[in-house]
């Protein structure tokens, strides 16, 4: 029977996807972990149909060009940090797992194997699932039908706790950062040709925003609003005004579901609680002995896997760090900051390329938005990061395709900063 290396490349990459957007990190990034184990199955087709197919096509030869840029930068600071062989290894795993993502993704489209939308379909299906199975056992767990913490526990996912109100605790794991940008995709799936129905909205919205709630996180919950803000600055007056409307209702009516005082006491807690002064000097402590060991190599710095004894955050993952900008900066230097900065600044110029439009400027704040996660939170590298990352390559490279027909009538969700000037084309290039 003849196996098609497409269908199993495709397949294996689709399981990739779903578990970067939906099993939670165990901590464990060795490589019987089911990330890893599956990071390396999806690997393993993406060879075997690189070997049997012997060709590059010219749409991706940048891809190539890239992978040929990034791994003997990566190579370099590996070396440089083998002071510190087990962190090192498990850093440089964890940049080859997310460079690795959105590379095969955009390669997959470029073959043909994979479609823009159907990447996009693939991953707001899905989050909506795990979005209503987090409420579903968040439910079961306040009327004591399961422990949800110790089965967490026994599992060996990682996970932030604190009270929220009543019985009601707060549930974060390392997945729950994709779910904000999911929920942007979402709102703007009709400018990136998704055409979702607005009867899956009725129970999307409510659910995303419920499973963001209960990740009580003050980044989530921020990047939540902008995405809504940027998805707003695309819309004509008409469909703003009945847009804000829509949202204003939906937020009066939890509010008065829950009641005004309960949401100020869990808004105080969460904003104003000792907790949170305690999560910030934290973070400043943090940034103060990275800064101190930054200035100890300034240049290259500590190299990959790098820490300082005095503020290591996670005794097992001692590279990673919630200020992890700063912890770049500490164990890459000057220059490896900068060669990181440089692919970001690609995917920037994504949304930059003229002609510039209010949808590409939106994706522009968001992914700057997601950038500024570096500040708050250890995962700006690792396979859900990955995720994240393709998902603004692909709508990059989306809305320049979208941009070069000519609309008839022109879509209103494409309109222009500045007077559009329309190619034809029927290619992606990247």
């Amino acid at each position: 029977m003849k196996v098609n290396g497409s269908k199993v490349l495709l397949y294996t990459y689709y399981l990739l996807i779903l578990v970067g957007i939906t099993v939670p990190s165990d901590g464990s990034h060795g490589l019987l972990s089911p990330k890893s184990l599956v990071f390396l199955g999806t690997l393993f087709a993406f060879s075997s149909y690189l070997l049997f197919n012997q060709r590059i096509k010219e749409e991706n030869l940048s891809l190539f060009i890239f992978l040929g840029y990034a791994l003997p930068v990566l190579g370099l600071f590996l070396v440089i940090g083998m002071g510190y062989p087990a962190s090192a290894i498990d850093q440089f795993k964890l940049f080859i797992i997310t460079l690795f993502v959105p590379l095969v993704s955009l390669y997959l489209i470029t073959e043909n194997v994979l479609k823009a939308t159907s990447f996009f379909k693939f991953i707001i299906y899905f989050s909506f699932l795990f979005s209503i199975l987090k409420v579903s056992l968040t439910i079961l767990n306040v009327f004591h039908i399961i422990d949800l913490f110790s089965l967490m526990e026994k599992v060996g996912i990682r996970f932030m706790s604190m009270g929220i109100y009543g019985g009601i605790g707060r549930v974060q794991t390392s997945v729950d950062i994709v779910t904000p940008f999911i929920l942007f995709v979402a709102l703007m799936n009709r400018s990136l040709g998704l055409n979702l129905s607005r009867v899956f909205f009725l129970f999307f919205i409510p659910f995303t925003w419920l499973a963001l709630l209960l990740s009580f996180s003050r980044y989530l919950l921020m990047a939540a609003l902008f995405a809504h803000f940027c998805y707003w600055m695309t819309l004509n007056h008409k469909k703003l005004i009945f847009s804000l409307f829509r949202f204003s209702c939906l937020v009066a009516l939890f509010i008065m579901m829950i009641g005004p005082e309960k949401v100020y006491q869990v808004v105080e807690r969460r904003f104003f609680s000792e907790h949170s002064e305690k999560s910030d000097d934290i973070r400043k402590i943090q940034i103060s002995n990275l800064i101190e060991g930054f200035f100890t190599a300034p240049v290259l710095g500590k190299g990959m896997g790098g820490f300082t004894e005095e503020g290591v955050r996670d005794q097992t993952l001692k590279h990673s760090y919630e200020v992890q900008w700063v912890a770049f900066l500490m164990q890459f230097g000057l220059l490896g900051l900068i060669a990181i900065s440089i692919p970001l600044l690609a995917i920037a110029y994504l949304f930059l390329k003229p002609p510039l439009t209010r949808v590409k400027f939106s994706f522009l704040i968001m992914f700057l938005v997601w950038l500024l996660s570096g500040f708050t939170n250890p995962f700006l590298i690792s396979l859900t990061s990955g995720v994240i990352y393709a998902i603004f390559c692909i709508a990059g490279y989306q809305l320049i395709a979208l941009q070069s027909y000519s609309w008839n009538p022109p879509s209103p969700y494409q309109r222009p900063l500045s007077k559009l000037i329309v190619h034809k084309t029927n290619t992606l290039k990247i």
